[in-house]
């Protein structure tokens, strides 16, 4: 950390009230924007990195959802729209690899299975 500070995670932090629903909305926006660049860039943990702080910031209470000042529905739900764009992209490139990754998945079940099926002490265990 900078400056040799070390900052602790308090259970509490930060607490609702910190931040408004539109400034938590915004953040939220941001880091789902970092999402889809490291989605383009196939650097799928940092996707999942940033994926796990958006989660976080977005976890609101419904009374929070509820109580939205008006001024401020517009501005989320345009937050919100933009957001689901990114993720649409997201998964363009996701998709890919989640692909590949399920039938590299798939060929090792075949092998184990093949394997466990041959009978101990034959060549193709040996």
């Amino acid at each position: 950390m900078a400056l040799g500070l070390r900052l602790r995670r308090v259970k509490s932090w930060p607490p609702e009230t910190a931040m408004s629903v539109l400034e938590r909305y915004q953040s939220a926006t941001q880091l789902t924007r970092r999402m889809l660049e490291a989605a383009r860039a196939q650097d799928w943990e940092a996707l999942t990195a940033a994926g796990a702080a958006r989660d976080a910031l977005l976890e609101i209470s419904p009374e929070t959802l509820t109580s939205i000042p008006v001024q401020d529905r517009q501005p989320v739900a345009r937050l919100i729209e933009e957001m689901l764009a990114f993720h649409n992209e997201i998964t363009d490139h996701a998709s890919p690899w989640l692909e590949h990754t399920a039938t590299l998945l798939a060929a090792f079940d075949q092998a184990n299975s093949t394997t466990l099926s041959m009978p101990a002490g034959s060549p193709e265990t040996k």
